[in-house]
């Protein structure tokens, strides 16, 4: 993870699946610190980041842009 996650937190495989591919993120990190792992600030913070870089991309109404596999203007 701690090679895997930008500054800030994305990674190069783009936004067309991020919030489906940080959630399974988040479950490694949850069982992870269930065994005692501490990913450290940095990473934490990196990993918190990757919640709202989706959202960076936000319309002005708030929907977000269609991606390759939407058939509708936004998602």
């Amino acid at each position: 993870a701690e090679q895997a996650l930008l500054p800030d937190g994305t990674w190069y495989e783009g936004d067309n699946y991020h919030q489906f591919a940080h959630r399974g993120l988040w479950y490694v990190l949850r069982l992870g610190a269930g065994r005692g792992w501490d990913p450290g600030p940095e990473l934490a913070r990196r990993f918190a980041l990757g919640f709202a870089a989706p959202f960076r991309a936000a319309l002005p109404d708030l929907s977000l842009p269609a991606r390759r596999d939407s058939q509708y203007g936004v998602t």
